[in-house]
């Protein structure tokens, strides 16, 4: 019985150790000029100056800087993750709490969402949009890993959800970067086709 639980373990860990060289690979031959993302089949062109990246972690498709506002000391960070569960909610609820906010404020001050059809209406995009101190984590669903607040800051959390699937675009950065390239960021979901 042991050795058998020992074989499925070992042809487990063999199957993983395959799986992060395969990733690792692809992710290796990305050609980071190439700016079009493309979520599910519907495709649009990043802007000219945001940067786009190799992943930092295997959860991620795309993973884009935006360079900083003139004055802050960061650019801000696209994260583009598929596949995500719960709804919209509870999804919504959670991104909040990631901020702090301003005294004598409450979440309902800092948080506004906005929803809109894309694709010819065949893509459902909800926008997040939450400012005040970010509380970043490294491990951002992890409970036990503290959190390092980060005054003036803004977060765009976007649920793109299309027939098959539905993604989360974060953005975060300070808050002067991001209103530089909200209207970019807006008007790159509304060119999904």
């Amino acid at each position: 019985m042991a050795s058998c639980a020992r074989f499925i373990l070992a042809g487990t860990l063999m199957f993983l150790a395959q799986e992060t060289v395969s990733a690792q690979k692809t992710q290796k031959k990305l050609d980071l000029k190439d700016k079009v993302v493309n979520i599910d089949g519907f495709k649009s062109e990043a802007p000219k100056d945001w940067i786009r990246q190799k992943p930092s972690n295997l959860l991620r498709s795309y993973q884009f800087a935006l360079p900083r506002a003139e004055g802050d000391k960061e650019d801000a960070e696209m994260g583009i993750l598929p596949g995500i569960s719960g709804s919209d909610e509870a999804n919504i609820a959670r991104w909040t709490r990631m901020f702090r906010p301003p005294e004598g404020k409450t979440y309902k001050d800092i948080a506004t969402v906005q929803k809109m059809k894309v694709a010819g209406g065949k893509v459902l995009v909800t926008v997040l949009d939450v400012s005040g101190t970010y509380l970043k984590k490294n491990r951002p669903l992890d409970p036990d890993f503290k959190a390092r607040p980060m005054p003036g800051y803004r977060m765009f959390a976007i649920i793109f959800e299309t027939p098959d699937d539905v993604t989360l675009i974060r953005v975060i950065g300070p808050a002067k970067t991001m209103a530089h390239h909200q209207k970019n960021l807006m008007a790159w979901l509304k060119a999904f086709k």
